[in-house]
């Protein structure tokens, strides 16, 4: 049987710290993106979130950059701050409820952890994501947002497109409507998926 992570049944926790009004959109790294692809690929990625954190700031939607694991991501955070030209917030956090709390408060999630993304579009979260293995593209098929799946190296012109796509009132409404109600229903499939499995058990 197919059944969604399981996680997204996991309540967050948010923050005392979080500032809702200059913490928008989360951006969220993952250094396995300049290991598990090909060179292209992961010499296109600080460049591609510089990219996104650049437009975010052009568009008013206070960017910010959330560390999931301190030793490799804490570094790759600071050099996308570094190359997007814009001293943008840099949160490390440790604990995950809080981590899931933060990305189902924020306005918009980019990112490339897949537990991150999970985080995001279970709580309705408008989410662009890009990822390095076919899981990623399984999840946001679940959440019917197939096309929120972009492409490190996609153009400028993309990039740019898709995040105001995200921004834009009437689509970031719509998006998080349908990622509500893909939600229940996975949500469910989840619930069921432990039932099969203390059934099977027999506790």
């Amino acid at each position: 049987k197919l059944c969604p992570d399981f996680t997204n049944l996991v309540e967050g926790t948010v923050p005392s710290y979080l500032d809702r009004e200059k913490m928008g959109v989360c951006i969220v790294p993952n250094h396995q993106m300049l290991v598990k692809t090909s060179k292209a690929e992961a010499d296109a990625y600080i460049p591609f979130f510089a990219k996104c954190v650049r437009v975010l700031v052009e568009c008013g939607a206070f960017p910010f950059l959330l560390v999931h694991e301190q030793r490799n991501d804490g570094p790759l955070a600071e050099k996308i701050q570094q190359a997007s030209g814009v001293d943008i917030p840099i949160v490390c956090e440790s604990d995950p409820l809080k981590i899931k709390g933060i990305l189902g408060a924020c306005h918009a999630t980019v990112g490339s952890r897949f537990h991150g993304l999970v985080s995001a579009l279970s709580q309705g979260t408008p989410t662009l994501g890009t990822g390095w293995s076919h899981k990623y593209q399984m999840l946001f098929e679940d959440y019917g947002v197939a096309d929120g799946l972009l492409a490190v190296t996609a153009s400028e012109a993309d990039i740019t497109t898709a995040l105001r796509d995200l921004l834009e009132p009437s689509k970031h409404a719509a998006y998080t409507i349908r990622l509500q109600e893909r939600s229940l229903l996975l949500k469910e499939k989840s619930r069921q998926m432990w039932q099969d499995v203390a059934s099977v058990l027999d506790v």
